[in-house]
């Protein structure tokens, strides 16, 4: 009995854990919309609906970013 209350309460604490923990990856290029030439060191930011910063990064040499650790239930623009 004992054994079974200790592994309710082990996948109950598991599942918690995962279910805050979640968190995904954005990736993207950035081009220059009349040239198409990419976009070195440009700023792609993310902020929350109350305006906070949640991640940022600067592109690469060829335009590329990946952000992440970007909280999945969170809402952002």
């Amino acid at each position: 009995m004992m054994k079974r209350i200790f592994l309710s309460v082990a996948i109950t604490f598991l599942f918690y854990t995962f279910s805050i923990a979640q968190s995904g990856t954005i990736t993207g290029v950035v081009k220059d919309s009349l040239t198409g030439v990419f976009l070195e060191s440009a700023t792609v930011s993310i902020f929350g609906k109350d305006s906070s910063l949640i991640n940022y990064q600067l592109t690469d040499s060829y335009g590329s970013f990946q952000l992440s650790k970007v909280p999945l239930k969170k809402t952002s623009y």
